[in-house]
């Protein structure tokens, strides 16, 4: 009873430490990613502020600053939390952190629109970006907290806490990903599709418009796709089968494939640098890498099967391999009982 009781207490050591260290990790990367937003919320606000009122609206702009003040605020009060041993225990990876993350994800929800949209005269314009700063902090502004939810999703939502020693799957922040790019392609794409000038309000039989008209498509369908994954990850408690989430991946690969090519080509809708040019290029980045992933786990699968089968055949091939010889020695001592026979019928 003792070496049993040596023997879980050893085991369940080990699964708490393998916890631990898959815990840290997960904070050490939110800490980053709220440094990044940090910073990223402060060149968002800097920006708007040396940009003035005058040319975008009171309304809008008091908007803008508002959020990129709070998340300022916020991601400040991340950071210094994780000096605090005390308080960074009861808040890194837990409730209360899930929801400050939710409602920062709300805020540059509701901001990102305003400043991407090109009729605020933000950062961008139908045809090119006229504030560069704005344009790249409040996207990586963005991205930084979809990381940070999309890690906190994985560690408390996917994980389950009461049984340490399972592990969440990283496929599912690239689902995340997936699905955030499309949805940007979706809202940048319906914005060029409405737009009298350069979309689809004079003739929608036109290359540009019939493009337009497949990145919408991309856009729904990859959305569809990143979120049926993710409930997939929710579903399954840990992973779902490779095989769904393979042909998951196979499909986004080809949508974006294709969405590269025509999108971002000199007669698509993306072909200038803008929201649906980055979204695009960045969704088929995370869709290859999906992809990647998945090929990567199958071909190991298909490995393990065949080394269990290998396993399997060796005892038999030991088995034949030690009756062989044992025959070899039977027969030779027939062979010499019967030469001592011979032997003694002659004498």
């Amino acid at each position: 009873p003792v070496f049993f009781r040596n023997k879980i207490t050893t085991c369940n050591m080990a699964d708490n430490d393998s916890s631990v260290r898959l815990s840290l990790r997960s904070t050490y990367k939110r800490f980053n990613a709220w440094c990044v937003l940090l910073v990223l919320s402060l060149i968002t606000l800097g920006s708007v502020l040396d940009q003035g009122e005058e040319s975008v609206g009171a309304g809008r702009w008091r908007t803008v600053v508002a959020l990129s003040s709070i998340s300022a605020i916020v991601a400040c009060i991340m950071v210094s939390l994780h000096f605090i041993a005390g308080l960074s225990k009861k808040i890194a990876g837990k409730t209360p952190q899930g929801i400050v993350v939710s409602l920062v994800l709300i805020l540059w929800c509701i901001g990102l629109p305003i400043i991407m949209n090109p009729s605020n005269d933000f950062a961008v314009t139908s045809f090119a970006i006229t504030n560069a700063n704005l344009y790249f902090s409040a996207w990586g502004a963005f991205l930084a907290v979809v990381f940070i939810f999309g890690s906190f999703l994985q560690e408390y939502k996917i994980m389950d806490i009461s049984d340490l020693s399972v592990k969440a799957h990283p496929m599912l922040i690239k689902w995340v990903l997936l699905m955030t790019a499309s949805v940007i392609v979706l809202a940048s794409a319906v914005k060029i599709y409405e737009d009298d000038i350069v979309g689809c309000g004079r003739d929608k039989s036109t290359t540009a418009c019939q493009r337009t008209i497949y990145a919408i498509s991309l856009g729904v369908i990859g959305s569809v796709l990143a979120l049926s994954a993710v409930g997939l990850y929710k579903f399954y408690e840990v992973k779902p089968p490779l095989a769904i989430e393979s042909a998951f991946a196979f499909v986004a690969v080809v949508l974006y494939c294709v969405g590269v090519a025509y999108v971002t080509s000199p007669k698509g809708p993306g072909r200038s640098v803008g929201n649906l040019y980055f979204s695009t290029w960045f969704g088929f980045i995370i869709s290859f890498f999906l992809g990647s992933t998945s090929i990567k786990e199958l071909l190991t699968k298909r490995h393990s099967k065949l080394d269990t089968e290998d396993a399997s055949l060796k005892p038999e091939t030991e088995t034949i391999a030690s009756i062989k010889p044992q025959a070899q020695e039977e027969a030779k001592d027939e062979e010499e009982s019967d030469n001592g026979s011979d032997i003694s019928e002659e004498v």
